[in-house]
């Protein structure tokens, strides 16, 4: 049997196609405790049920638009929708679930589309929000235009590619929460893409006027690691939109004495942010999340992922390409302590100064965290090999698996007279790092060996506390100075990658008949590593592949 309605405390994972994106996620939230108004679903097979009885052919009436013109077109289409009355199971299905509401009850009605919040495209705003609404027959025309807003959608679809018959829409009815106060909250600060920042738009009155941009919101950038806050603006708040009598909202002038004043207290800011983290930690991502306070309390109205962030400049390019493979997922602060602040610092310190790459002594941010995941300074390294003649900022993009941002070759150094003799030292250093590390890389190999079979000798149960303490910081620097080895070579690895493609392309190009050479056993022989081999065995399939063309 179809399920026309859902309460939002009824709602569960495999309702989601049922319900939409918005009405999903208000019914996890309510499901965890989150303060969200109560209500409930006007589903999408409701939605489904209307087109079928009212004979509205979508499919037929998409095939008759001229794509071009598309926003000119569907207008009509949707004042046709709104005409027909409901099917008269599904008005009184509306009516009960209503009158358990409170029929004198006000309501708000907002859009809830299967396409809606999705992580890679927000539909914020394109679908229609109702506030205020109050009465059965008020209720039914509001549902009908949210139904109808997803035609006005259609070009705003095709531009993401997702097609219009693929997409229902539900409806959520909820209790209209009579705001003080209400806002956006970004568990992320979407200016400086600072996950330690979280950021706070708040006016007085109903939301509408904020996520409008009808107003300017009181801002607030918060600090969500130490509890506090970072900075503040507070704006002219000269209008507000209330409810309405009986029913919808109006614009009306903030009392003189609020404009200038913050909308929110320090500990209502902090009580938002504390809100906020804990809706994030729900998701496990950065959310947009709509609120209103009322009573003392907070409300959550939406919630959506975070999908436009862009970070300051004063950060730098950062990448996760090589550290994802051996630091999957999250980080644990001792693991980002040993491998990441000691251990690839010193690397890439003394990779750069044995190169002369680095010749003023700084402290460089070599690796950070950001989502919990471990990213290296790319911007950084970029910088600092960019003196080498013939250095292309998409080659080397292209070499460590990041995606260039960029239009052609990006920052490149061209070869000429000038460039060669500046980098000479450090083309000399790279040539000595060539013959000598390798060397340097085999007796330590060699060395491994038998401090490894060593340690397997010992037993652990049977040391004092003070044995085992010495023990822990023995293998620490066991631990530094083979991961000093192994990084190292993966540097150089790197560098050599580089001058030596062009190489290999042309060896490969002249020998069509011959096997090809394998880069990744060329210039490190690590095809007995147990995180090298899956790399050499794609490769082997993809000449297998190439053979077939």
């Amino acid at each position: 049997m179809e399920r026309y309605l859902l309460p939002l405390d009824g709602i569960e994972a495999e309702h989601r196609c049922l319900v939409g994106g918005k009405a999903f996620h208000l019914g996890e939230l309510r499901q965890a405790g989150v303060q969200v108004p109560a209500g409930f679903c006007i589903t999408t097979a409701a939605y489904s049920l209307f087109l079928q009885e009212t004979g509205i052919d979508l499919e037929a009436a998409l095939s008759s638009l001229d794509r071009e013109s598309m926003d000119l077109q569907i207008a009509p289409l949707g004042e046709e929708m709104v005409k027909h009355p409901l099917p008269h199971r599904l008005y009184r299905a509306i009516e009960e679930a209503y009158r358990g509401l409170g029929e004198k009850r006000p309501v708000a009605v907002r859009s809830s589309a299967t396409s809606e919040d999705l992580p890679e495209a927000s539909f914020a705003g394109q679908y229609e929000t109702h506030l205020n609404v109050l009465g059965l027959e008020e209720l039914t025309e509001k549902i009908k235009t949210c139904w109808a807003s997803l035609w006005n959608a259609l070009a705003y679809l095709h531009r993401h590619h997702i097609s219009p018959l693929e997409v229902a829409m539900g409806v959520v009815v909820q209790e209209q929460i009579p705001a003080e106060v209400s806002g956006v909250l970004f568990t992320l600060n979407p200016s400086t893409g600072l996950e330690e920042e979280m950021l706070i738009e708040a006016h007085w009155g109903l939301g509408e006027a904020v996520v409008s941009g009808k107003v300017t919101p009181d801002r607030f950038v918060m600090d969500a690691w130490n509890e506090g806050m970072r900075s503040q603006e507070i704006s002219e708040k000269r209008m507000m939109v209330v409810p309405a009598h009986p029913s919808g909202v109006k614009e009306v002038e903030v009392p003189e004495e609020k404009r200038t004043r913050a909308s929110l207290t320090e500990e209502q800011l902090l009580s938002l942010m504390r809100l906020g983290r804990e809706v994030q930690e729900i998701y496990g991502y950065p959310q947009d999340i709509e609120w209103a306070l009322y009573g003392g309390g907070f409300y959550i109205l939406q919630t959506r992922p975070l999908t436009s962030y862009t970070f300051t400049p004063e950060i730098g390019q950062w990448t996760s390409a090589n550290c994802r493979e051996v630091m999957p997922g999250f980080i644990t602060p001792l693991s980002f302590s040993i491998n990441g602040q000691y251990e690839w610092a010193k690397a890439f310190d003394e990779l750069f100064q044995r190169l002369k790459l680095m010749r003023e002594k700084r402290k460089v941010e070599w690796l950070r965290l950001f989502f919990g995941r471990a990213y290296w300074n790319v911007g950084e390294v970029k910088r600092l090999n960019s003196i080498i003649p013939g250095f292309k900022e998409r080659d080397f993009d292209e070499s460590i698996g990041v995606e260039p941002t960029y239009e052609g070759d990006g920052l490149v150094t061209p070869t000429t007279p000038i460039t060669v003799i500046r980098a000479l030292p450090v083309l000399f250093a790279l040539q000595d790092l060539y013959k000598s590390f390798w060397q340097e890389a085999k007796e330590y190999k060699e060395a491994f060996a038998r401090e490894e079979a060593r340690y397997s000798e010992i037993d652990l149960a049977t040391l004092s506390d003070v044995e085992l303490a010495e023990k822990v910081k023995d293998t620490l620097e066991f631990h530094h100075r083979t991961n000093r080895i192994a990084l190292l070579v993966t540097f150089l690895a790197m560098q050599a990658q580089d001058e030596f493609t062009p190489m290999v392309e042309r060896l490969n190009a002249r020998n069509p008949d011959a096997e090809p050479i394998s880069m990744a056993r060329l210039l490190t022989g690590l095809t007995d590593v147990a995180t090298g081999r899956p790399l050499l065995e794609l490769w082997q399939v993809s000449q297998e592949a190439l053979k077939d063309e």
